[in-house]
């Protein structure tokens, strides 16, 4: 297959109602994950009285395959992520505008609503606290 030379480097555009849809229905794109609130749920959500409790919005996802490959600027939190096996939420506090890194497992992140444009998670103690990652750093992704 040969591709035209004018055509090499061009970007490709595709509509939205024609870009693939989730799978399964524990399967997400990256994009559909984007921009969506992050509500607190379980008993860290009971801790606090209130079991719709909003810690921010996910301004970012991160794959394993990013982090394992060294795409992240933050090379010392890049190796012990990577080693977590699993991709990374990056969620912008509506408290105080930092980001924190959420692991996206099924422990963490029981349920997501894509209809309502929620996730929600179900932190360790001491998540948000310990996994603030300064906002000024940004993903750096490898060009195609």
């Amino acid at each position: 297959f040969f591709l035209n030379s004018t055509l090499r480097g061009a970007r490709l555009f595709v509509r939205a109602v024609d870009r693939p849809r989730s799978l399964q229905p524990d399967e997400f794109l990256a994009r559909e994950l984007e921009g969506m609130a992050v509500r607190l749920v379980g008993q860290t959500a009971s801790k606090l009285d209130d079991c719709d409790v909003l810690v921010g919005v996910v301004r970012e996802v991160v794959t394993s395959r990013e982090l394992a490959s060294g795409c992240t600027s933050d090379r010392s939190n890049n190796s012990a992520a990577a080693r977590l096996g699993s991709d990374l939420l990056v969620v912008k506090l509506a408290s105080d505008r930092s980001s924190v890194w959420v692991p996206f497992v099924k422990q963490i992140v029981p349920f997501v609503d894509v209809l309502r444009r929620e996730i929600h998670v179900d932190p360790p103690p001491g998540l948000f606290e310990i996994a603030k990652v300064k906002s000024s750093k940004k993903i750096r992704r490898p060009r195609a």
